[in-house]
């Protein structure tokens, strides 16, 4: 393989953030292991700020294709040196193959698509289609509708973006309007309904209601994990047929690979790993508990972050870091908004943070270590989520340390913190589970979890939530 490092083995990847939940290496693996094939597939996370280096590492690195997921697909364009129709079409990008070094661009949405519903669909004729995004995914089987001939309505919370994409449909000589996203007579006009954002891949209520919409309807959501998000839930109690995104997923996958390796993929043995996975996702431990989430708290330095990284990507879930969340809106870091504004203002924050989680499933939650000071926080956690306590010795912790510029709380003396750490152990001790981390690593931790999750779980059913009493603190911050 040119263009890179000389690897010994085929290598493929997906890039994305979140990443976690893409079952890709799974789906791909199960494809080498049939045909007997040298290769490898990984899964890399990366921000918006990394994806260049991103791009040029992989390719360096002699990697031969990846796929690329929310939030990408429109931002590598520039990154690459070649489009193909059906990318530029689309004006995204989910697949890229380095051909001798040059980095080529495809999109499989809207083939996927059209594959995975085709049983579904008896004739074409005269059918009528809402899309509900106007985004990379929404663009590419928006067009690949408009080719079967299907009436087009697109619905986006942002006008502009979806009359964008109705010119480009109506150019290239289909019938398409947009609409505003909320109940109209759209719902009783559309044969297909399809759900194109991540809204739902952490558990979250669509925005919209369905009511209205016509029984026997086709409503699909592109979202594959959860196995069935809110949307599809509503639309499968309002009579309609429903499909998640896990067919279209494979479709997608099988499109990919012809483009890296020139032949037709192994799909029996690639859907068989899916539905596989599924099956034991729908019976495994995470099917046991009586709150859908699980949430890390304890005091600063006790892992709560890299075991909260690791046991979501043991369980296949979400991981969400409440401090990275407010990072992101407020645009600070958690020490400049301390400094700016003070640690009132960073707890109502972390309230925001939680009521905008909403109805999250299957996501591991790293907190702040003051968030339980607030007794709203204890409830929404509680209700959210079986929460789980780590604990380190005070030495322990300020071992661990490393720049305490970063920490707003270890700018005061010693025996502050030791009061404080002292103080809250009521709070973190009304956990549904304890876990020391004092004489464990990451690992050792997960392992610690992992094996105490079910009985934990039911006695978490039994017993109720954490107590709303507890630590009042006004001095002092654990971000």
């Amino acid at each position: 393989m040119s263009g890179g490092a000389c690897l010994m083995e085929t290598y493929y990847a997906v890039i994305g953030d979140p990443i976690d939940h893409s079952l890709s290496p799974l789906m791909h693996t199960a494809g080498y292991r049939a045909l007997g094939l040298e290769a490898k597939y990984l899964r890399f996370r990366v921000s918006r700020d990394q994806l260049k280096d991103a791009a040029l590492g992989l390719r360096s690195l002699g990697f031969a294709g990846w796929n690329v997921t929310i939030p990408h697909k429109e931002a590598i364009i520039p990154y690459l040196d070649e489009l193909t129709p059906a990318a530029v079409a689309a004006g995204a990008v989910n697949t890229v193959k380095n051909a001798e070094g040059r980095l080529i661009g495809h999109n499989t949405d809207g083939e996927g698509f059209i594959r995975a519903i085709a049983e579904s669909v008896s004739s074409w004729q005269g059918k009528t289609a809402a899309i509900l995004g106007a985004g990379g995914a929404a663009r590419g089987i928006a067009l690949a509708l408009k080719e079967k001939g299907v009436r087009l309505i697109i619905l986006n919370r942002t006008p502009g973006k979806a009359e964008e994409l109705v010119r480009l449909l109506r150019a290239g000589g289909g019938e398409a309007c947009a609409e505003e996203l909320a109940a109209g007579a759209w719902l009783s006009e559309a044969d297909l309904v399809v759900q194109t954002t991540p809204v739902g891949l952490r558990g979250e209520p669509y925005p919209l209601s369905l009511q209205g919409i016509k029984k026997g309807t086709l409503v699909v959501d592109i979202i594959y994990k959860p196995w069935q998000t809110p949307f599809l839930r509503e639309a499968q109690d309002l009579g309609c047929r429903t499909m998640n995104g896990l067919a279209m997923f494979l479709h997608q996958g099988a499109l990919a690979w012809e483009f890296w390796r020139g032949e037709k993929a192994p799909l029996a043995a690639m859907w068989a790993a899916l539905v596989e996975e599924k099956e034991r996702m729908e019976t495994s431990v995470e099917g046991k508990f009586p709150r859908e989430n699980i949430a890390l708290i304890g005091f600063m330095a006790t892992g709560k972050s890299s075991v909260g990284r690791r046991l979501a990507s043991a369980l296949n879930w979400e991981f969400i870091d409440t401090d990275e969340e407010i990072e992101k809106v407020s645009g600070l870091s958690v020490a400049e908004m301390f400094q700016r504004h003070g640690e009132t203002r960073f707890r109502s924050e972390e309230t925001l943070v939680l009521r905008r989680l909403g109805r999250v499933r299957h996501c591991v939650i790293a907190t702040g270590g003051g968030m339980v000071v607030n007794e709203e926080n204890r409830r929404l956690l509680a209700e959210r989520a079986l929460i789980i306590s780590l604990y380190a010795p005070l030495d322990k912790i300020l071992e661990r340390v490393g720049d305490r510029a970063q920490r707003p709380l270890l700018r005061g003396p010693r025996e502050r913190l030791e009061a404080l750490w002292q103080a809250r152990q009521s709070v973190y001790g009304q956990a549904d589970m304890i876990v020391d981390t004092g004489e464990l690593d990451v690992d050792g931790v997960v392992r610690e979890i992992l094996k105490e999750l079910p009985k934990r779980a039911t006695d978490a059913r039994q017993q109720g939530q954490m107590e709303p009493g507890g630590e009042e603190d006004g001095q002092a911050a654990d971000p």
